[in-house]
């Protein structure tokens, strides 16, 4: 893995910052957490580091004057700036001295992320001409990005466009987005590569798709140059016998160019992302528009689709393969659906999901290694953007919802105060108090608990919470507040922080994603 240190003057920041995203999921290991810049010196004098995330403005060191010491004895270290102000001049300087992007405070966790990605890539290449060698790279892609999907102020946007010389805004404007891989690479060297304000603009977005963003101050020239364009590209793959590209189109949109409002809009790219997952319904085609799909007849219902009882039956009788089947033949038919949509269909597939969970487990108990792997294939259903791997996907949790009933069940008294908690999770249990109730040394009940679930009871009681937290934003009008105390949190700062540790991120950012 590779080691990040994180530093700033404020410890509370710090421990923000080292919850804010699942560091090992992307590959990186938390190294140290350290306030102020001198320390942070000390430590890079004796522990390897890849990545440093520092504050700029601290007493003693500042950032800058961190990284220009670090640098003379680290200068392949890679180095991500945060700031509570968007200080134009500590941009400029940074950029100097190589930093990968500058980060205003609050910390944008997609774009932090999305940084640390790139990052990684740029770490991993070996190659001396590798694309993203460029250290401007990340910090335009993220411009970029943040304009597109309306998360960066006018006054920052001028200065960072001023800044990367990026071509004039045109009066309409129109997305297109090409899902990743080997094409998706080619025509982004291509752009990449363009000069002239005339070119499109293009980067890669957080899903790693190419976003190219078309611009004329003509509609009709836009729309000719875009079907001229589309209409060039896919002859070219067609008569190269290439895998066929998938294109997203958005409808034009028309940008309001002033000193103020220079960037708004960002609904084309949005479009063109909604029209790209389409391809989980129309796999055999090559362009998918957003204007062709008429999405106003998104009404249907598809709870009769589903044979829930068929299901449930077959997993008490642990045919898996009888199961499987049963679900491969209602999502043939729920994908046949007048109006059907990838956002349904990925709904559906949740739900199938969640209910072969639940008919499992009120049988036997959960196991936490199976739970682990549950959570697994469910995060992937919202991911995947092809017919066959969402197939495969259901039939591993079809065969995981058996495995469940198949696996050794715990003890009577752990299952019991599993029962408990989940009647009464509301309740402020200790173990002093259920070995009270059940008879039992509460040391030994705690022994015995993280025994046989993987976790401590404390945990076990915060992440069961969180999931009914998580429930409860989706599927309920609660504001935060509301949720925390129906859940059993009565201090909002401590259901914030355990939320973010157990979700990633804050449950305003959760609810705004859902």
């Amino acid at each position: 893995m590779y080691k990040v240190l994180l530093v700033d003057d404020e410890k509370f920041i710090l421990e923000g910052l080292s919850h804010l995203i699942d560091w090992s999921a992307l590959g990186l290991e938390i190294a140290g957490m350290v306030r102020g810049g001198k320390k942070a010196l000390e430590m890079l004098a004796t522990t390897h580091v890849d990545i440093l995330i520092t504050d700029i403005s601290m007493p003693g060191m500042n950032g800058l004057e961190l990284i220009r010491a670090a640098r003379q004895h680290h200068d392949q270290l890679k180095v991500i700036i945060l700031s509570g102000y968007n200080e134009f001049d500590y941009l400029k300087e940074g950029m100097s001295l190589g930093i990968e992007n500058y980060l205003l405070k609050p910390v944008n966790v997609s774009e932090l992320k999305h940084t640390l990605v790139t990052l990684l890539d740029k770490l991993e290449a070996s190659k001396p001409d590798y694309l993203y060698d460029n250290d401007i790279y990340i910090i335009k892609n993220n411009t970029l990005h943040r304009w597109m999907i309306r998360q960066i102020a006018p006054a920052e946007w001028r200065e960072r466009r001023e800044l990367l010389q990026l071509a004039p805004i045109r009066r309409y404007r129109l997305a297109v987005v090409i899902r990743k891989g080997d094409l998706a690479d080619q025509v982004f060297a291509e752009l990449v590569n363009s000069a002239g304000d005339d070119h499109p603009l293009a980067y890669r977005d957080l899903d790693e798709d190419v976003v190219i963003v078309f611009q004329a101050n003509e509609e009709a020239a836009l729309m000719e140059y875009v079907h001229r364009w589309i209409e060039d590209r896919t002859s070219r793959v067609n008569a190269e016998g290439k895998e066929p590209i998938r294109m997203g189109v958005g409808r034009v949109e028309l940008s309001e160019i002033s000193e103020v409002t220079e960037v708004s809009g960002g609904l084309s790219y949005d479009e063109a992302k909604q029209a790209l997952a389409y391809f989980l319904l129309y796999p055999k085609k090559q362009i998918i528009s957003y204007e062709t799909l008429n999405l106003s007849k998104e009404l249907i219902r598809w709870e009769g689709s589903i044979r829930w009882e068929q299901y449930t039956q077959l997993l008490h009788a642990r045919n898996a393969e009888g199961l499987k089947a049963a679900i491969q033949e209602d999502f043939a038919n729920l994908r046949e659906q007048e109006g059907m949509s990838p956002r349904h269909l990925w709904r559906v597939a949740a739900e199938v999901a969640f209910r072969l969970k639940l008919a499992a487990e009120e049988v036997k108990s959960t196991d936490a290694a199976l739970e682990e792997r549950f959570s697994e294939y469910v995060e992937s259903l919202h991911i995947t953007s092809e017919w066959a791997e969402l197939m495969e996907i259901l039939a591993e949790i079809a065969q995981l919802s058996i495995d469940l009933l198949q696996t050794t069940g715990s003890s009577p008294v752990i299952q019991q105060v599993l029962k408990l908690v989940k009647e009464t999770y509301t309740e402020n249990w200790t173990l002093l108090q259920l070995g009270d109730r059940f008879n039992i040394h509460p040391v030994y009940l705690g022994q015995l608990f993280r025994k046989e679930t993987g976790e401590s009871f404390a945990g076990y009681m915060n992440r069961y919470r969180i999931e009914q937290a998580k429930r409860m934003l989706r599927e309920t009008s609660l504001k935060v507040n509301e949720v925390a105390r129906q859940v059993g949190y009565w201090e909002a700062a401590y259901f914030n922080r355990q939320f973010r540790k157990y979700v990633g991120v804050s449950p305003m950012e959760y609810k705004s994603l859902v």
